[in-house]
């Protein structure tokens, strides 16, 4: 059985890969999934990723890569997982980025969100 991970913007990990950004788990009790030896539950994941500095729009704005012992599981079978990953953007100023989930770049091991205006350093 695979792993479900939930991403809010926030998106995801400890495990994340966000070229001078800074990611966390929120809240800390999510944390105590194990990183070895995941078992074969599903699991709800929740990271906060806060902007250290301006972020442009763009097609691949944030990637996030999980560890391979967790995945995306597709629930309704349609064959895509980027409607399985959910983000909510809480600005800095007044700047409406849109993030959103790439359907083009997004697989069940790395989720990519794109935005379609400039994001301000301090958003979460």
């Amino acid at each position: 059985m695979s792993k479900r991970v939930l991403l809010l913007i926030a998106v995801l990990a400890a495990f994340a890969e966000a070229h001078a950004q800074s990611a966390e788990v929120q809240p800390p009790q999510l944390r105590r999934i194990p990183v070895a030896g995941v078992g074969e539950g599903r699991y709800w994941q929740q990271v906060v990723i806060t902007l250290d500095q301006d972020d442009a729009a763009s097609d691949s704005a944030l990637t996030v890569h999980l560890p391979p012992a967790l995945k995306v599981l597709d629930l309704n079978g349609d064959g895509r997982v980027m409607d399985e990953v959910r983000v909510v953007y809480a600005a800095a100023g007044a700047e409406a980025p849109a993030f959103g989930i790439s359907a083009e770049f997004t697989t069940d091991q790395v989720v990519v969100l794109s935005s379609s205006a400039a994001a301000a350093a301090g958003g979460r």
